[in-house]
């Protein structure tokens, strides 16, 4: 995969150049394969600079995902707000650095990720999440799409399944190969097989919780604090996929969050489940094979953050934030699955 490059000078240059702001401070933001940068004008405001690769079909994505994030906006939902540079350009193109360049609205709070929560501050948030979750894809359900938008070549695309089996030798726990290795035909002979009964549309496609927005609430007994979903942000995965996959991989990332704070994984799910439902509620043929999608985002993760170990070992504590958490919800979800 090509990474784009960027210095945080060049950064700050680009955002003075193109948008006419002046830059107060510029700093680098953790992402796996594009970049981030928070930019902090000297009139208070913050916007985040994202610098992707301009590979083949990346223009065309980039132009979809600004579509939504407007769309979304139009909509009531908190997601970041793009912005035009001085010519009025949304996306600005550098064909010899072979960059796309776009500016949004900063959302301001805190990343799930890094919120301490009790069991039952988790299951107010996760049914928060999944109503959140529900409303994008309900909102998206009107949005035209086409072959182009199915991106069977992202990565992170649980139906493509030829990069995790590439990915899972990564993996240097032999045991753990073993089960992700079960897990993928399980999801190749029984999902897969299935896709025709399942409704699908445009969907985030990385509902994890550094992608969720978390803003300090007035209220709660002095004791606990308060929090609510204040914003979701990233939608770099974007695509037209299935609307059980959205669940699944939120659900999963929820469960590895509550296997960090010490709280019950399945009741959390549950209440992500729930929040869902009150929007979209699924069918049960999407139910019957939710814990098999689980599983799958989970072997996929794992394998991912194994490979980019080996390809950015500069970004390891970053990409292995989640493996633990995820290793152990895998380990709890494979006995929902009767694996062969």
């Amino acid at each position: 995969m090509e990474y784009p490059k960027m210095t945080v000078e060049r950064a700050q240059a680009t955002v003075e150049t193109l948008y006419g702001f002046r830059v107060a401070s510029v700093s680098k933001l953790n992402s796996y394969h594009d970049l981030n940068f928070l930019i902090s004008t000297e009139d208070g405001n913050k916007f985040t600079l994202k610098v992707t690769s301009n590979s083949a079909g990346q223009l065309e994505s980039l132009t979809t995902i600004i579509d939504v994030l407007n769309l979304l906006v139009k909509n009531g939902i908190k997601v970041p707000e793009p912005v035009p540079t001085k010519a009025g350009n949304i996306i600005e193109t550098d064909e010899q650095k072979n960059i796309n360049i776009i500016l949004v609205k900063y959302l301001s709070g805190k990343l799930l990720e890094n919120v301490q929560v009790k069991q039952n501050q988790l299951n107010d948030i996760a049914f928060e999440c999944g109503k959140v979750f529900g409303q994008i894809n309900q909102i998206l359900m009107t949005y035209p799409v086409n072959n182009s938008h199915n991106r069977p070549e992202l990565s992170w695309n649980l139906l493509n399944t030829s990069v995790t089996h590439k990915n899972i030798p990564f993996i240097e726990d032999k045991d753990l190969q073993k089960l992700c290795k079960d897990v993928i035909a399980k999801f190749e002979g029984e999902v897969l097989t299935k896709l025709s009964s399942l409704r699908k549309g445009l969907i985030h496609g990385d509902a994890n919780t550094s992608n969720i927005i978390m803003q300090k609430l007035l209220g709660g007994d002095g004791l606990e604090q308060c929090w609510g979903v204040g914003g979701v942000i990233d939608f770099g995965d974007l695509h037209c996929s299935y609307y059980v996959f959205e669940v699944a991989i939120m659900l999963t990332y929820l469960m590895a969050k509550a296997v960090k704070c010490n709280c019950d994984m399945f009741t959390v799910a549950d209440y992500g489940l729930k929040g869902y439902q009150a929007v979209l509620p699924l069918s049960d043929k999407e139910k019957d094979i939710l814990n098999i999608v689980i599983a799958q985002r989970c072997v996929q993760s794992l394998s991912s953050a194994s490979k980019e170990i080996c390809d950015q070992p500069e970004n390891t504590d970053y990409i292995i934030i989640d493996f633990s958490a995820i290793k152990t919800v895998l380990l709890n979800v494979k006995d929902r699955v009767k694996l062969v």
